[in-house]
């Protein structure tokens, strides 16, 4: 019973989505606890408080492309659409093209991009998000950063990860930054 139900949910939300969540069926089928667990990281990864919509999906936006996972990152635009980030700044986010970007988008960006890196840059814009929105935005975006990275890590060691090629956006495909050229804008 519990395996029907777990599976009947990660089905809604892959249709909702449009996402293929066979991966987690498959975990599922084989452990319901495993199933469970992920499931409670994925309520870990919702976890947005404070944090503008912009700011909190873009660093989102930044783990999943460094993860090198296309359909979770496909997944990220989707669920930054019908939470209102629009159009242009997922199109900025994805192609790394910070002038395009509001100021929300730019430092969620620039935040998730200098923790990654270990850059120095981090401690002035750590600063500035806890200036801007407070320490729970900082949290929020910094859970949102190492939990997205965790998705696609299971994924891939599942046999399910599929590299990030090209992103849809408002119909438009987009190259993610790391096959783009360096800081480019769109068409």
């Amino acid at each position: 019973m519990l395996k029907w139900f777990m599976k009947r949910k990660l089905k809604a939300f892959g249709d909702a989505f449009d996402y293929d969540t066979s991966y987690m069926q498959e975990l599922v089928d084989v452990d319901p606890a495993a199933g469970v667990a992920v499931s409670r990281l994925s309520a870990v990864a919702s976890y947005r408080a404070d944090a503008p919509a912009a700011a909190w999906f873009a660093g989102k936006l930044v783990a999943g492309m460094s993860e090198d996972c296309g359909p979770c990152v496909q997944l990220g635009v989707r669920m930054a659409e019908r939470s209102g980030v629009s159009a242009s700044d997922l199109r900025a986010i994805i192609s790394g093209d910070i002038a395009r970007m509001t100021a929300e988008a730019s430092l969620g960006y620039r935040f998730a991009k200098a923790l990654l890196a270990r850059s120095e840059e981090l401690d002035d814009l750590r600063e500035e998000i806890v200036t801007r929105w407070g320490r729970k935005a900082l949290g929020a975006i910094a859970i949102g950063i190492v939990t997205t990275r965790t998705f696609p890590a299971l994924k891939y060691a599942l046999g399910h990860g599929q590299t990030c090629q090209s992103v849809e956006i408002g119909g438009d495909m987009i190259a993610p930054n790391k096959l783009a050229p360096k800081e480019t804008a769109y068409a």
